[in-house]
């Protein structure tokens, strides 16, 4: 047994650094891991809610009001265009009496004698067509 000498010192830091490479790669993927996110407030991202003005009595009377003259307004508008479409259609009814009377008057006069010709659709030969593009303007430039 005289061949082989251990030396406990160099065997004990051996033993210790595999211990340590044991933890490091145990303890390793948990601190390279990212943590949870806190969680955000509910008002993130949000502007902040705008503040009214404070109302005096006289500017909500004033308000008050305007809204009153607004829906006068409102009404007496309403009622202009329910006028305006009962004149609209007294005038159009008007206008159709007067149509058929003279309709009427038409029907009894004597038609326009026709020659024997039909005046409908006229056939309109084609022109000659174009003449064709030279080279040059093929191209879009001349010499």
């Amino acid at each position: 047994m005289s061949g082989m000498r251990i030396r406990w010192e160099t065997a004990a830091k051996l033993i210790a650094g595999a211990a340590a490479a044991l933890v490091i790669v145990g303890l390793a993927p948990s601190l390279l891991s990212p943590r949870e996110p806190e969680p955000l407030p509910d008002d993130v991202g949000l502007a902040p809610p705008p503040t009214p003005p404070p109302i005096d009595a006289r500017a909500a009377a004033g308000e008050r009001a305007l809204a009153a003259a607004r829906r006068r307004r409102a009404r007496r508008q309403r009622a202009q265009r329910g006028r305006a479409q009962r004149r609209r259609s007294r005038l159009e009814a008007r206008r159709s009496a007067e149509r058929r009377r003279q309709l009427r008057r038409h029907r009894g006069r004597a038609q326009p004698v026709s020659s024997g010709r039909q005046s409908g659709p006229v056939a309109i030969s084609p022109s000659s067509p174009p003449p064709p593009p030279s080279a040059a303007d093929e191209f879009g430039f001349e010499r």
